[in-house]
This record gives structure tokens, sequence and C-alpha cells, in this order.
């Protein structure tokens, strides 16, 4: 009896041992179909001006346990973005970074001809490349970025894990908005208006008016569908969000309109969700996510970190509502990089 006991035993364990090799094999193979995909989904772009401008990854060589998706602003790449590819680097995850349609192509006036759909296209294709490398996803926004994270969650409300937004471009400063318009009609860039150089470099960028436009279009169902709601025939599509959400703002933002994101974010369904603000009225603020001192803070069912740094409410975020894996990471690396 023993003796079978024994086997019994041993069969459990060799059984076991075989079902997680199985589901580590499967798991490899998605991750590097994900690979390959994510690979054909840069191809399918038009060449950037510069290569160190075009989309960029961190892949660790095997899926993790989350996956980012960071997604830039208007008239942006990646590079803009390039603190936060590092400051998700600390959690061993695989992140990917695509740059939008028609920003910093070789032709840099491409940006005149992109619409909303090449964008909305491109993000949901490098959604699943992300649902690939990670057991579950995390999306991250700036301006741009952020609206389109917001309709990626609202599209993927089973696979968007946690969603992060800064300074999210859910409706135009009315300034912004007015340039757009008129510079649409009277074929005139941004740079026209301001007398600014454009050129290949994150600081000459080309600031399309009918591209302007074209997020206001993305925006159009947000807004009107906000509008229903207020007079009581319809229902916010922000509303639907359930994706546990963090959102940080300036307070006098000068590209968007920072009451419009005040007011929205109390008519989303998640029961996790912190809105930031800090001081200020500068819309790239954001970016860079150390050295901040907050002005408000509104969180539901969560505890801050002391600190005021927007990365670190970033890093009390993910631990409380994606997975306390990424605060069990950024430990054993604290611990790794002392000094005996």
């Amino acid at each position: 009896m023993a003796f079978s006991k024994y086997l019994l035993l041993i069969g459990l364990f060799v059984f076991g041992f075989a079902g997680r090799a199985a589901e580590d094999s499967k798991e490899q193979l998605t991750y590097l179909q994900g690979v390959h995909d994510w690979e054909e989904l840069k191809s399918s772009q038009a060449k950037p001006c510069k290569p160190e401008l075009d989309s960029r990854e961190v892949l660790v060589g095997k899926k993790t346990h989350t996956a980012i998706l960071i997604l830039h602003g208007y008239a942006q790449n990646p590079e803009a973005l390039e603190p936060l590819v590092r400051f998700f680097s600390q959690y061993n995850v695989n992140i990917v970074a695509p740059r939008l349609s028609h920003h910093f192509d070789e032709d840099l006036k491409a940006l005149d001809s992109v619409s909303g759909k090449d964008w909305t296209t491109q993000t949901q294709k490098a959604f699943e490349v992300a649902s690939k490398l990670g057991r579950r996803v995390v999306v991250v926004g700036y301006s741009l970025g952020g609206l389109l994270a917001s309709r990626l969650a609202l599209a993927n409300p089973d696979s968007t894990y946690g969603l992060i937004l800064l300074s999210p471009a859910w409706r135009l400063s009315s300034k912004m908005s007015g340039g757009a318009n008129i510079g649409t009609i009277f074929h005139k860039s941004g740079n026209d208006y301001l007398n600014l150089e454009v050129a290949c470099d994150s600081q000459h960028a080309y600031y399309s008016a009918s591209g302007g436009n074209e997020i206001q279009v993305l925006q159009e169902a947000i807004e009107i569908a906000f509008k229903k709601k207020t007079s009581g025939h319809g229902d916010s599509i922000l509303q639907k969000i359930d994706t546990p959400m963090l959102v940080a703002t300036v307070a006098k933002d000068d590209t968007i309109d920072s009451d419009f994101i005040d007011t929205m974010m109390y008519h989303t369904q998640t029961g996790y969700r912190t809105f930031l603000v800090y001081p200020g009225t500068d819309h790239s603020t954001l970016m860079k996510p150390d050295g901040l001192s907050l002005h408000f803070s509104g969180k539901d069912s969560r505890t801050f970190y002391e600190s005021d740094d927007l990365s670190g409410q970033i890093a009390e975020f993910l631990h409380e509502q994606v997975t306390d894996r990424f605060k069990l990471v950024i430990s054993k690396a604290s611990e790794s990089n002392q000094s005996p």
C-alpha cells in the first residue's frame, strides 16, 4: 500500500511537471508570435525620418505577467516618452511603444493625410501584440495617446487590466480647437502661425492642423455621448470604462480642457480610479514622472504613496490594482542594487 502511494505521488509529480512544461511551451509560442506580429506592425508603417524616432520596445525573451503598451501624444514620437519606458522597464515586463501613423515619417508633412481610423486601427493591433507578450495588459497614454488608450479600454474591456492616462486629450482647449479649425480652412499648420521650424527632431515637430482636427473627430463620440448623459438621454461612453484607472493632469493645461477631464472622471463605472492634478499650465509636464508636487488628489479604495511624484503614484496603482508582483519585482531590484 505504501509503495502504491509512493508511485501515485511520483505520477502526480510527473504529470504536474509535464502540464507546467506544456503550459510554458504554449506561452513561449504565444510570446514569439507576438514578437513576430510586432515586427510586422512596425514594418507596415512608412519609414521614420530618423531610426531613433521609430517605435521602440523592451522585450525580456518570454511572456511576462504584464505587458505595457505606451502611446505617445500628437506631433510626438516614442522618444518623447523614454522616461516612462525606463520607469516601466524596472519591472522586468515586456513593453511596446508604437510610433503613431504618419508621425515623423520621412515626409514630415504626411501628417496632413492622417485619419483617426489610421490611429485606432494601428493601436488595436498594438494592443493585440501586447496581449501576446503579457498575461495582462496595462495601457499608458499621454495626450492623444490617452484618448486612444481610453478607446482601447472600451473595445477590450476583458483584456485591459489597467489604464494610466496622462493629460488625456478627451477635449482640446478652446484655443487649440479653434486653431485646428482655422488652420484646416486656410491650409495653414501650427508651425506657420507660430513661425516654428519643421525638422526631423522632437523639438521641431510638424503641427498639422488637419491632423489636429482628426483628434476632434475621435473626441466627438465622447463629447456627444456626454452631452446626452447630462441631458438625461443617454450614457457617456467614458462611463462604460470599468478598468482600474489612474488619470493625471496639470491644473490649467494650455492644450486640453482640464475641467472637462475633472467632470468626466466621475462618470466612469470603475470602482478603482485615481485622479491626480499637478500645478502648472504646461501640457508636457507629465512626460517626466519624477520631481512633481501634487496639487490635488481624488481616490477610491486605495492608499497613496507618501511621495507626490507621479512615478510613485503609478507604482502604487500598479501594485494595488493590477498585480502585487509589480511591488515584489521592484523590491528585489532595489535589494540587488544595495551595496553590501
